[in-house]
């Protein structure tokens, strides 16, 4: 646990309690603007495109961490930008708030691939689990203290754009420990593997072990059933609507189920 694994832990601790909190409430945003009838559409929307858009940055982040000799630069553009999130409390225009849903998750398909790709090359091979999985846990720390917060302040009234503005924060201060805590050498390479940057990125894939393809299958049956986390959210909170609760109090419990869900995922981690 050196400063670089600090840093890295500390910045998607923060990030994921921006994001997730904002992600908790965003069903409850989107249906006071919507209505019922189109709510569940226009998340459908949002979070889909925001998936494709960081999915494509992700490829090309991938390739870029072969070809650049400094990650550090990206990944204070990827977690600076994570903060877009929290503005989707500032308008009720369905655009601009697909936007920064966009803006958001390309800023995690930027910064994920180097960053994984610098741990990997920072740390010996023996110590990849340890080092994988504090960060992970960490990263979904975040994600259970965000919605938890979320439902806090919605039980003691504040309203829904207070919870975005109070999203902000953790947003601003996770480009920070990247900031102060990580440093990098040139081409940093634990495992003294050598490095070719000169390769297409045709040539790259091409090269990828077939042990490698079969768990990327394994991952896309995954992904057909991982259906969208906010289409989970509304879903409950529209069957507490039909017990006479408030959009409000429905909300606040129904966002509650994810926290669950991540305290499995951090202590798998």
């Amino acid at each position: 646990l050196n400063k670089n694994i600090i840093g890295f832990s500390l910045a998607s601790f923060f990030s994921d309690f921006c994001h997730e909190m904002t992600l908790a409430i965003l069903p409850m945003y989107i249906q006071g603007i919507t209505g019922v009838i189109y709510a569940p559409f226009t998340l459908g929307v949002i979070q889909g495109t925001a998936d494709i858009a960081s999915t494509a940055m992700k490829l090309i982040s991938g390739f870029v961490a072969d070809k650049v000799k400094r990650y550090k630069p990206f990944l204070v553009v990827g977690y600076g930008l994570t903060a877009f999130v929290a503005l989707i409390g500032t308008t009720k225009n369905l655009f601009m708030i697909l936007w920064y849903s966009i803006i958001a998750w390309m800023s995690q398909g930027i910064r994920e691939p180097l960053r994984d790709t610098w741990i990997s090359k920072i740390v010996s091979p023996e110590c990849y689990g340890r080092v994988f999985g504090f960060h992970r846990a960490s990263d979904t720390l975040g994600a259970l203290c965000g919605p938890l917060s979320a439902f806090m302040l919605l039980h003691y009234n504040f309203s829904i754009t207070s919870v975005f503005m109070f999203a902000l924060v953790p947003g601003l201060l996770a480009v920070v420990p990247i900031v102060l805590l990580t440093h990098e050498e040139k081409r940093e390479n634990v495992g003294g593997v050598a490095e070719k940057s000169d390769i297409s990125l045709r040539n790259q894939l091409s090269q990828l072990p077939l042990d490698f393809i079969y768990f990327l299958g394994v991952m896309l049956i995954f992904g057909f059933a991982n259906f969208n986390k906010t289409l989970f959210i509304y879903r409950a909170q529209s069957l507490l609507q039909q017990h006479d609760m408030s959009l409000h109090v429905a909300a606040g419990w129904a966002l509650l189920i994810y926290p669950r869900y991540n305290i499995v995922r951090a202590a798998g981690a």
